[in-house]
């Protein structure tokens, strides 16, 4: 049977119970995952793990394997540190272009490339939706996340006080991203680069769909590849937007629900279960290996590997 080894080298001390071979719930743990490395490597093998009957078996290692498909992060999959003989699936995350890699895992469907293949992010686990009410209430609207990478037009004050007049409170959650129970409305702008834009992923899209809340966001490409503006969210890219944008549904009672149910459509297409099985197919099929000559194979890793660091400098440098 193919063995899966899912490979965190930096991971393997703060999960050493996962690594030892506990299985873990993340929905029952989603203060763990914070990172990048948490969801993408541990995470992921532990969801796999959950399902039942699968074509390959799966490991969590701090070493690459021989004979395996390794899974690694961006982060730890350095062409230069890792044997060239393993079989490497790299996830890019929201970081510099990987060349070098036997295949890329991408986040957001509009980075499919050659050797590259879209797998969504995972929904947050352990999600607390919002409590339903008998009557509508449109009180709370939170940014869950870290507010350094939000639009500094939202954070300078002149947003909240025109929010405090219509008698909303806006929050700036870092922690608890994963509690909805008393947010009627979420939103995310970011102040970014378009390049780390493009390689953002829609989880703040998909999790408000999960969670029952409308959700109002900066016009990325993840977003609009993913769900449908005016339909089961809204854009805005500006403080008078995003004003707009609550009136709109605070004024709306019935255009606030029909988003919700739109919202709940969408999340049973990016469930827990849906991610496992693009998962299942990715591995048994695009990402398996080629078996392609490991001398020829060799050579053409450390050429793009050279490549794939000049490339890395220009992302960086933008």
């Amino acid at each position: 049977m193919q063995v899966v080894n899912f490979y965190s080298r930096r991971k393997a001390r703060a999960f050493a119970d996962i690594y030892a071979g506990k299985l873990v719930d993340p929905d029952l743990t989603p203060e763990l995952w914070r990172d990048g490395l948490d969801t993408w490597i541990v995470q992921t093998y532990l969801r796999l793990r959950q399902q039942s009957d699968l074509p390959f078996h799966c490991t969590l290692s701090a070493k690459f394997m021989p004979d395996a498909i390794n899974v690694a992060h961006r982060d730890e999959a350095s062409p230069w540190f890792r044997p060239a003989s393993c079989y490497t699936v790299v996830i890019r995350a929201d970081r510099p272009p990987v060349l070098s890699a036997d295949q890329v895992v991408v986040q957001n469907p509009g980075q499919i490339g050659p050797n590259h293949t879209f797998i969504p992010f995972w929904p947050q686990p352990g999600l607390v939706p919002r409590v339903p009410l008998p009557t509508a209430r449109f009180r709370n609207l939170a940014f869950l996340g870290r507010p350094e990478h939000l639009s500094s037009a939202f954070t300078d004050g002149g947003l909240q006080r025109s929010l405090a007049a219509m008698g909303i409170n806006l929050e700036l959650r870092r922690d608890r991203w994963y509690d909805y129970r008393d947010i009627d409305v979420v939103f995310a702008v970011r102040s970014e680069h378009p390049a780390m834009i493009a390689s953002k992923p829609a989880s703040k899209l998909i999790n408000a769909w999960h969670a029952g809340v409308p959700a109002i966001l900066g016009r990325e490409p993840a977003y609009q590849l993913t769900g449908r503006p005016g339909v089961d969210y809204l854009e805005a890219d500006t403080p008078a937007e995003m004003l707009a944008a609550i009136t709109r549904l605070r004024d709306d009672p019935d255009f606030y629900q029909r988003m919700i149910t739109a919202g709940k459509i969408q999340a049973e297409l990016h469930s827990v279960a849906a991610v496992a099985k693009r998962w299942i197919e990715a591995l048994s099929g695009d990402l398996a290996p080629d078996h392609s000559s490991g001398r020829f194979r060799f050579v053409r890793q450390r050429w793009r590997a050279l490549q794939e660091h000049l490339l890395a400098r220009q992302w960086r440098d933008r």
